[in-house]
């Protein structure tokens, strides 16, 4: 409710400084443009808040539904498994962790390929042998070059940790980004 005034209160605001625009660009030779720079910038403060506000009350009513029933799938639909395929590269230290959400929101996942320590148990988990397994990151991108089409999105989330061949996730981050600069 008080979003809804607030957005209220905005397009008033607007309003009201375009009914006094033609006074203020009529005074402009008087004080060489300064009244109109304060109108504009009260102006512009006064759009971006509408457009804020709106954009913010679509986005908490996109998630309001997952929040309340976590059973929603956000991004299943039609037209984005016509239009969207993502090669996805899974891998890691191994922790144990079940794959049933992960698998239960593949729709647009065209290949899954398994790299590292649990690469093996994360592709079987979640596509059997529909996936390709491999050993390092290096391998897994290569082999996402090789499955990959125009349009097809490599998308590296690995699941787990990076210490079976990293130090850290940033490491392993900063390899990915550098095998993908060097194709």
């Amino acid at each position: 409710v008080v979003i809804i005034l607030n957005c209220v209160a905005r397009i008033f605001n607007m309003l009201l400084l375009y009914l006094i625009a033609p006074l203020v660009f009529a005074a402009e030779p008087l004080d060489d443009g300064a009244k109109r720079k304060q109108w504009t910038t009260a102006f512009l403060v006064q759009s971006l808040g509408i457009f804020g506000t709106v954009i913010s009350m679509r986005v908490l009513m996109i998630f309001v539904p997952i929040i309340i029933n976590g059973d929603l799938k956000l991004f299943d639909s039609i037209i984005l498994d016509l239009f969207a395929k993502v090669i996805l590269l899974l891998g890691g230290f191994e922790k144990g962790l079940p794959m049933d959400d992960v698998k239960a929101h593949l729709g647009c996942v065209k290949k899954v390929i398994g790299y590292g320590a649990c690469g093996p148990r994360l592709v079987a988990d979640t596509v059997g042998e529909d996936g390709i397994v491999v050993t390092t990151l290096d391998e897994a991108v290569a082999e996402a070059v090789k499955v990959a089409e125009p349009g097809d999105t490599v998308l590296l989330s690995p699941t787990t940790s990076s210490f079976d061949q990293y130090t850290c996730f940033e490491e392993r981050g900063e390899h990915f980004k550098k095998l993908v600069n060097e194709l």
